[in-house]
């Protein structure tokens, strides 16, 4: 699978490499980037089945992250992308490839993660007509993103005893 880069002023979202497994797991690890995801920080074991995952789906669905880096250092700040997680929570949700981002607190409030998406949606949507996001409750910052890219919740449910909204996003 080729797996498209696509760039903004700012960003190349890039196919994940080898390489990149040290700054993955280690964003994985902190306690602030897992603070609304389950079931918490990873250790390097949990980070290189995820990583891996990923480059699983890009070779078997044609979609999976990006790695998010700053155009001007090359520096791995994040992932942006869609997936199939068969979460098993119903048609209405695992029918539909899944949004995810993850954004480095060092480059959190800067726009990153709406710029990343945005460069996302324009290669996804020529792609498919819906994608699902699923958001903690009390994650203010993805719920904002979430409405701004066009996501709307169509239900909450408790995962691991965590209030969830899904939502759906259509072009």
């Amino acid at each position: 699978m080729n797996i498209p880069q696509l760039e903004t002023d700012r960003l190349i979202l890039r196919a994940m490499t080898r390489a990149d497994f040290p700054d993955f797991a280690a964003l994985w690890a902190m306690p602030a980037m897992t603070r609304y995801n389950r079931p918490g920080p990873r250790d390097e074991t949990a980070s290189w089945r995820s990583f891996l995952a990923n480059a699983g789906s890009w070779a078997m669905d044609g979609i999976g992250q990006w790695a998010i880096c700053w155009r001007d250092t090359g520096a791995f700040i994040g992932q942006v992308g869609f997936f199939d997680a068969r979460r098993g929570l119903g048609v209405d949700f695992d029918a539909v490839p899944e949004c995810g981002w993850a954004v480095a607190p060092s480059a959190q409030g800067q726009g990153v993660a709406t710029e990343a998406c945005v460069a996302a949606f324009a290669w996804m949507d020529a792609r498919v007509g819906e994608t699902v996001v699923m958001i903690a409750a009390g994650n203010v910052e993805s719920e904002r993103l979430a409405m701004r890219l066009g996501y709307r919740q169509f239900r909450v449910m408790t995962l691991d005893d965590v209030a969830m909204g899904l939502s759906r996003r259509k072009r």
